[in-house]
């Protein structure tokens, strides 16, 4: 292998998806206290079975959670979300407001 195709695997490259940190697998129960009191929101339609809307700026979460048998505080906002199978929900929310210290 050669130098260039090292660093291919391991640097982001423009001609591919943005660089994914690590993933680690967490088994813990988590605590999500909504950060906001009054949303204002542009409506995009409307049906007999609901509604589609806009927001500007992220919803803001504060989360608490153990990890490593550490308690751990983080703001953070929703950035995604999908519905699964069974009928529960999948997100996944960006820590914000954190310095280098967000490290797994």
């Amino acid at each position: 292998m050669t130098s260039s195709e090292s660093d291919s695997r391991t640097k982001p490259d423009s001609n591919k998806v943005a660089f994914r940190p690590e993933r680690i697998p967490l088994d813990t129960e988590i605590e999500f206290i909504a950060d906001f009191d009054l949303l204002k929101a542009e409506g995009i339609n409307i049906s007999e079975g609901g509604i589609a809307f806009e927001i500007k700026g992220g919803l803001p979460f504060e989360m608490r959670f153990k990890f490593e048998g550490q308690d751990q505080t983080y703001q953070a906002e929703l950035v995604w979300m999908k519905r699964l199978p069974h009928g529960g929900y999948r997100m996944g929310l960006k820590f914000v407001g954190r310095g280098p210290e967000t490290e797994f």
